[in-house]
């Protein structure tokens, strides 16, 4: 079995809109890993809310919500669009919140690096 089918499996009884490697979906599964790790309820709140934002926006610009879709450049347009609203400090701590995302993602088996 791969680590690949291991994920898929956990997430049949779990709705999930679209393609397995939806990012909607993807972000239960992260959920769960962060309470797992035994991660504060406000730190997996802060990281979810900013993995909800991240799929908001590539879903009104008509970017790709499929984690294996998903580019640096998707990513950096984000980061830049928020920073032209947010302080600096809040646009790091997104930027890092979706570092974890992607760290797990690459963990996880569902995207390459």
């Amino acid at each position: 079995m791969s680590a690949r089918q291991g994920p898929a499996r956990s997430r049949v009884n779990t709705p999930v809109s679209g393609p397995i490697d939806d990012l909607t979906g993807l972000l239960d599964d992260w959920r769960v890993h962060l309470r797992v790790r035994n991660r504060r309820p406000s730190t997996i709140d802060s990281y979810l809310t900013v993995g909800r934002t991240f799929v908001a926006y590539l879903s009104e610009k008509g970017m790709p919500t499929a984690a294996t879709s998903v580019t640096r450049e998707h990513v950096e347009h984000f980061l830049a669009d928020l920073g032209d609203r947010v302080s600096p400090s809040t646009t790091a701590k997104h930027y890092r919140s979706l570092q974890q995302l992607f760290r797990r993602l690459t963990e996880d088996g569902e995207i390459p690096t």
